[in-house]
């Protein structure tokens, strides 16, 4: 049976929010994407708010991993390492 990339996606993307403890706090989104082979490029940005005026928000990429994983998408290794933040 074969994979298809959004497939792998999703699963790498369940992985990292697993080996998190869930999603970050201040979530906003998320992007995984493949750069090479079996290595992955993680993004999980995070919004803010800049101040006491709450109609803006600041947003920025709060965690970042490259991934590598085996052809099905578990992953085996990530640098940094993918630690439980909540």
């Amino acid at each position: 049976m074969d994979i298809s990339k959004k497939e792998v996606e999703e699963f790498v993307v369940e992985q990292v929010f697993s080996k998190m403890g869930g999603k970050p706090d201040d979530f906003y989104k998320i992007r995984a994407y493949n750069v090479f082979d079996n290595n992955w490029r993680v993004d999980i940005w995070g919004s803010r708010d800049t101040g006491e005026n709450t109609l803006t928000r600041r947003i920025s990429i709060d965690y970042s991993y490259f991934v590598k994983t085996d052809e099905t998408g578990k992953i085996l290794d990530s640098d940094p390492s993918i630690d439980n933040v909540n």
